[in-house]
């Protein structure tokens, strides 16, 4: 027919029985008789397995330092334990300058120790000096989504602040305060892009001096948000926004300078009785740029220039990405009883770059110039190794 037949096997008969032989009876070769022993286990301890995972020169030289110096980092194979330790030597004023960092990321609760030795200009001039000491240790709650992530930190940390130089008095401040801050991110960060794209990061921090024996008084809020879109392939437009509120009783905020504090300098430090933000185009320190509140505004057209992603064999060391950012900051600081009534802007453009080590490590450098475009402001060149917001 043109379907399917159906049969049916009438008689069924068994196939015939084989015996094995029991393995585990079998006798093995002599030369295959092994001697079995339980291995012995135990918690995994992370501290006794820390390494280093990189080391890198430092470099950071404007008109008023010239400092070179040794960053090596390293953690456990799980990434429980971070460290990192940079010492440095400033050959034009003599003195040394170094951070230590720990962090510690066992799930659900991290934290932080910090400590940081630094110098600032005092007011401009090239003979009064602030010798900084900053302390701080941070306790942290993560909570992570795949696409954001929030966080909150609680602190303590103190700064430690003595005059020196032939033009300071010898006067010798300390601020210590305790904290709480909310933390979020959802900005895209890839391994081989030139800038974060398209999100959002912001912090927002409450501390207070009336907690802890200090010679200033009152609470301090601030808020660091920054914002980036990309615009065109790798053309990206990055913004941010500080805000600085304190009383006349607590230490004042300090404007001016390039350098940044930004996410990834601070996410294994602290984010505590931090009062230095950069005004790109005027100098650190600049008296006019002191007070208890400030308002800082920042944008930069960030884009590619070329990749050459080359080394040098056999040696593990070459170049990356080159790319540059225009940028503009604008900011003003005031008192209380006082409005912001003038803003201080500076221009700029820098040319960023990888350095890559050990196959694997890359680290981002800056050549920038800036003009400050108003009363104080000066051309502004500078080279220094780390990230920008």
């Amino acid at each position: 027919t043109n379907g399917a037949d159906l049969y049916a096997i009438e008689t069924v008969k068994p196939l015939a029985t084989i015996t094995v032989p029991s393995i585990a009876k079998a006798k093995k070769p002599e030369r295959y008789q092994t001697e079995y022993k339980a291995l012995k286990t135990e918690e995994y301890a992370g501290l006794h397995h820390l390494s280093t995972g990189w080391w890198l020169p430092n470099i950071a030289v404007d008109e008023n330092r010239s400092e070179y110096g040794l960053s090596i980092a390293g953690s456990d194979p799980l990434n429980y334990h971070f460290y990192s330790l940079y010492a440095a030597y400033d050959v034009k004023n003599d003195w040394f300058l170094g951070t230590a960092r720990y962090f510690n990321d066992y799930y659900p609760i991290a934290y932080s120790l910090f400590y940081s030795r630094s110098y600032d200009i005092f007011g401009g001039t090239a003979d009064r000096f602030v010798k900084e000491t900053l302390l701080g240790f941070d306790l942290i709650l993560p909570f992570r989504k795949l696409d954001r992530e929030w966080e909150v930190r609680f602190g303590v940390s103190g700064e430690y602040d003595e005059e020196i130089g032939a033009g300071s008095l010898g006067q010798e401040f300390k601020d210590q305060v305790m904290g709480v801050a909310l933390r979020y991110s959802s900005a895209e960060f890839y391994p081989l892009a030139i800038s974060p794209a398209n999100g959002s990061w912001f912090e927002i921090v409450y501390e207070s001096s009336d907690l802890l024996n200090s010679d200033y008084q009152g609470s301090v809020i601030k808020l660091d948000a920054r914002h980036y879109v990309q615009v065109y392939d790798e053309h990206t437009l990055a913004g941010r926004l500080a805000l600085g509120y304190g009383p006349d009783s607590a230490r004042r905020f300090s404007l001016g300078g390039y350098s940044m504090n930004t996410p990834n300098l601070y996410a294994n430090g602290t984010i505590f009785n931090l009062r230095d933000y950069p005004l790109r185009g005027y100098p650190e320190n600049y008296v006019n740029l002191f007070g208890h509140n400030f308002a800082l505004a920042s944008a930069e057209w960030r884009f590619p220039l070329l990749k050459i992603e080359r080394g040098l064999m056999p040696i593990p060391a070459g170049l990356g990405r080159f790319h540059a950012a225009l940028i503009v900051d604008t900011g003003s600081v005031w008192d209380q009883d006082e409005s912001p009534d003038k803003l201080y802007t500076g221009v700029g453009v820098e040319l960023n770059g990888d350095l890559i080590l050990g196959y694997t490590g890359v680290f981002p450098f800056r050549i920038g110039y800036a003009s400050g475009l108003d009363e104080g402001g000066k051309d502004q060149y500078y080279l220094t190794f780390g990230s920008r917001f």
